[in-house]
């Protein structure tokens, strides 16, 4: 016996759903709450709903193909209509649509004639309703209404034509894919009222060269940038903290970037071939640094890790191959997987004394390695670690007890000339460990020794006296000098000498 449409406190009650009667008019009971979703779908005999103050949501698909409805007043309690809330109501042609809502789900009033004859991309609070979804005309300019406080997911997805827009300082947030596929967008300002910056945001809007945060955004979503391939610069303000996954990923046009003081964490793969990148700047403020982060950046002359860093992912720098110069510090103590794989510019490393554990192929193709110093810590070293390393001449390992070495760890290293240098009274650990006791040359590292058999090599001047004791020469660099027991002239420079098993360091000035 209810009247038909009667809604209490968010419910619909009624006795048609889906064929109501022509020309039906229902007043909402006041203190209903919600409209809940689906309510009126398909009633297309419903011509006028008086909805009270009481409603704060209009659900989804509430009133969709209603196609005898033609206008609509939401008061101003309602702060939510949800997705496909109007679509396809064919007949409605006016909507009164209060600042009090914040939220205006996914083409809410998609194919009506009030969504039709609205300017191209004209936004309200949160909802772009506009005609051109995807094929927008070319040269479109947007300005998106002030008192707008978000950009919804996929707002101008895919929006080739959008060249620019303007965002208004009520707008908080910039949804998912807001912006995705906007190649014609050339620049864009986020203004200080923003504090997110949803993920894949600007994904793939390639025309985009410049893009200025604005100092209110915390958080740079996971794929925000991703192959924007035309951003050659980028202002990361004081006030991000967090560098999401792959959030630059692609950027191959950007030259440099300066990582700011707030930041605590760069994800996963953040600046993946960004194959232009020169320089990065890493603060102190970093404490981790994710996977593959800087992967396949082949531009990349030099990177200095700070002291804060305390977890570093796997093959943060994989392939890249003009990386020459790198410092890790003190606080890590792990090398991951493939860290430096085919870096093949890389010449010299030194592998600090807090590390404790160096990945599976974490220098594999380093071929460019000259010298490399593993740190007195390191007690396990995994496969293919430091194979292809072909050019490798000098190897300290400061680890009194050898390191675990899983398989194929020096593969391809030329272990006929490659000086293997230890700790002293730690060569015959050495020749008796797997893999270690490969290596021809294996002697101590750099310290003052006397020869066995109290024979001492001695240094007068340029000239070297062997004292008859069967004695090498070698540059730092592995190559031989002199090979004999006499005395023999040396050139301005630094020299290992090796004598019975024994070796030390000299210097001629």
């Amino acid at each position: 016996n209810l009247p038909d449409g009667v809604v209490y406190l968010g419910r619909v009650l009624y006795k048609y759903k889906g064929y109501m009667p022509q020309n039906t008019s229902i007043s909402i009971q006041e203190g209903t709450v919600s409209i809940s979703g689906y309510a009126f779908e398909n009633c297309s005999g419903l011509t006028s709903v008086t909805i009270p103050n009481s409603v704060n949501s209009i659900g989804g698909w509430a009133f969709r193909y209603c196609s005898g409805l033609t206008s609509v007043t939401i008061p101003k309690s309602v702060t939510e209509i949800g997705s496909y809330a109007f679509m396809y109501c064919f007949g409605l042609t006016s909507v009164t649509i209060p600042n009090s809502v914040t939220s205006i789900g996914d083409d809410a009033f998609y194919k009506t004639p009030f969504y039709n004859n609205l300017p191209d991309g004209v936004v309200y609070l949160g909802r772009v309703l506009y005609k051109y979804k995807g094929d927008m005309p070319q040269n479109t300019l947007i300005s998106i209404q002030e008192g707008t406080v978000s950009i919804s997911d996929n707002a101008f997805y895919e929006c080739s034509g959008l060249t620019s827009v303007t965002i208004p300082n009520s707008v908080t947030s910039i949804g998912y894919q807001a912006f995705k596929y906007c190649s014609g967008l050339t620049s864009v300002t986020i203004p200080n009222s923003v504090t997110s910056i949803g993920d894949g945001a600007f994904w793939d809007c390639s025309g985009l060269n410049s893009v200025t945060i604005g100092n209110s955004v915390t958080e740079i979503g996971d794929e925000a940038f991703y192959n924007c391939s035309g951003l050659t610069s980028v202002t990361i303000p004081n006030s991000v903290t967090e560098i999401g996954r792959s959030a630059f990923c692609g950027c191959s046009g950007l030259t440099s970037v300066t990582i700011p003081n707030s930041v605590t964490s760069i994800g996963d793969e953040a600046f993946w071939d960004c194959s232009g990148l020169t320089s990065v700047t890493i603060p102190n403020s970093v404490t981790s640094i994710g996977n593959y982060v800087f992967s396949y950046c082949s531009g990349l002359t030099s990177v200095t890790i700070p002291n804060s860093v305390t977890a570093i992912g796997d093959a943060v720098f994989f392939f890249c191959s003009g990386l020459t110069s790198v410092t890790i510090p003190n606080s890590v103590t792990a090398i991951g997987s493939e860290f430096f794989y085919g870096c093949s510019g890389l010449t010299s490393v030194t592998i600090p004394n807090s590390v404790t554990s160096i990945g599976g192929g974490a220098f594999s193709g380093c071929s460019g390695l000259t010298s490399v110093t593993i740190g007195d810590s390191v007690t396990s070293i995994g496969i293919w670690a430091f194979s292809g390393c072909s050019g490798l001449t000098s190897l300290y390992s400061f680890a009194t007890v050898p390191p675990t070495c899983e398989d194929d760890v020096f593969y391809g290293i030329d272990k006929s000339t490659c000086i293997l240098y230890v700790p002293d009274g730690c060569i015959s650990a050495y020749q008796a460990a797997d893999q270690w006791k490969e290596f021809f040359n294996i002697c101590l590292d750099n310290v003052d020794v006397s020869i066995e058999g109290g024979v001492e090599v001695s240094l007068d001047g340029g000239v070297l006296h062997c004292g008859g004791v069967d004695t090498v020469v070698y540059t730092l660099a592995g190559a031989l000098v002199y090979s004999g027991n006499g005395d023999v002239e040396l050139a301005t420079g630094a020299y290992i000498v090796v004598a019975n098993g024994y070796a030390t360091k000299v210097v001629v000035k």
